[in-house]
């Protein structure tokens, strides 16, 4: 998979470069990753107080701190979050996806930083396929579970039903954001929605 791994990387660090341009780090502020701890943002802890929510360690970096619980079930008070992002998380909540974005407003003072892959994107960035994510499930269960296939990253271990966000979509879901599409080496492979309030909301709603 190395030359999968390219524009995969390249992917990552433009999309940090938009959070960095997008929001201003200091030690004081407070961001969490849902999700847990985005490829490409570990360095994140050393310009904020980061945390990573997520139902189970998958991974540890110096200077997160990891809570396990349930996104759609965030254990902080209201408005008490300077900064909510996730990165490749939306697609993979099928049930409770509104509460999860109840849930992010309810935590952020109004800040987040959300990504997603683009439904048409000319690859699929779980089976690692071109254009597999307009293959019928009964298809995609067909190969994995008859014929016991692993596509990309994904087998009969650890499947699950995902899908890829238009830019509608995205925006029925997060009305207040502004979106746009993120590509790696100009092809078209990520939606970003973000939201920025300004200091003084800030400062309020904290």
């Amino acid at each position: 998979m190395g030359l999968i791994s390219v524009p995969a990387q390249r992917q990552r660090s433009n999309l940090l470069n938009v959070f960095l341009q997008t929001f201003n780090l200091e030690k004081e502020i407070s961001l969490i990753d849902i999700g847990g701890i985005s490829e490409g943002f570990e360095s994140l802890s050393k310009a904020c107080e980061a945390m990573a929510v997520n139902i189970e360690v998958r991974k540890e970096v110096q200077g997160w701190n990891l809570i396990l619980a349930d996104g759609r079930f965030l254990p902080f008070k209201d408005k008490s979050i300077d900064i909510v992002m996730s990165n490749a998380l939306l697609e993979h909540v099928n049930e409770g996806r509104e509460k999860l974005i109840i849930e992010i407003d309810r935590v952020s003072k109004g800040n987040y930083f959300i990504s997603v892959p683009y439904r048409y994107s000319p690859f699929e960035p779980h089976y690692l396929a071109p254009f597999f994510q307009f293959v019928p499930e009964y298809v995609k269960r067909f190969l994995l579970f008859r014929m016991g296939l692993t596509i990309g990253w994904i087998s009969r271990q650890n499947y699950q039903k995902i899908e890829l966000f238009t830019k509608r979509q995205l925006s029925e879901l997060l009305p207040d954001a502004d979106i746009f599409l993120l590509r790696a080496f100009g092809i078209p492979v990520s939606l970003v929605a973000w939201r920025k309030v300004s200091s003084e909301d800030t400062r309020a709603n904290g």
